[in-house]
């Protein structure tokens, strides 16, 4: 870990752990109220409680993400953001199937080298990803890309279809999209964000660095 972060990593690691206990309690609630355990709920209001429930179950891993991220020593190595994207964006292609969403992975041939840990930088893609599956239609589409401009490697996730999120589900992916900016810039880097009438753009800019041999 670099001197530069060395003073920020504990913070993350407090917030998660202050984050874990009322969340676990939130969501438990919930999915009482789910069940119905203590007596029968109206449809309407068993439907909020499984918004409650799914969005606070995104916040407690959200949380528990940042003991992971906080509570470790930070890794940073030039690695390449080309393979980390593609690696990543598999993961979610099950996800998207199951949810009728259509996942396309621009090609990149340029590896786009980059210095970070390994595990942050992967979780700001998951996050990006998880935050636009929440917010895409069946039916949509979300588009992943990575390129090189002016000295940054720029990744990108476009989904479009939107819908927006109701209940508690903005909580969670505002949350995570929070931590995506402080990842970015423990980095060197940044989050742009436009929304447009079918969808949201996130724009990550990273330096670009010298490869390793």
């Amino acid at each position: 870990m670099t001197g530069d972060h060395a003073g920020q990593a504990p913070d993350l690691a407090e917030l998660g752990h202050e984050l874990r206990a009322p969340l676990a309690a939130i969501a438990a609630a919930a999915e009482l109220m789910r069940r119905e355990a203590l007596g029968p709920l109206a449809p309407e209001y068993r439907r909020y409680a499984e918004r409650i429930e799914a969005a606070s179950a995104h916040a407690l891993h959200l949380a528990e993400t940042l003991l992971a991220i906080g509570g470790r020593r930070e890794d940073f190595r030039v690695l390449s953001l080309a393979n980390l994207v593609r690696d990543t964006a598999a993961w979610f292609e099950p996800r998207c199937a199951a949810a009728n969403l259509s996942l396309n992975l621009a090609p990149n041939q340029d590896a786009l080298p980059v210095r970070g840990d390994a595990l942050a930088l992967r979780q700001i893609l998951i996050n990006l990803l998880d935050n636009a599956v929440q917010r895409t239609a069946v039916g949509g589409e979300i588009r992943v890309g990575a390129t090189a401009h002016d000295g940054f490697a720029q990744l990108s996730v476009d989904n479009r279809g939107e819908v927006q999120p109701s209940g508690g589900c903005g909580i969670s992916a505002g949350m995570g999209l929070r931590l995506v900016r402080a990842y970015c810039g423990r980095h060197g880097g940044d989050l742009a964000l436009t929304p447009g009438s079918s969808g949201l753009l996130a724009v990550v800019r990273l330096p670009l660095a010298m490869s390793e041999s």
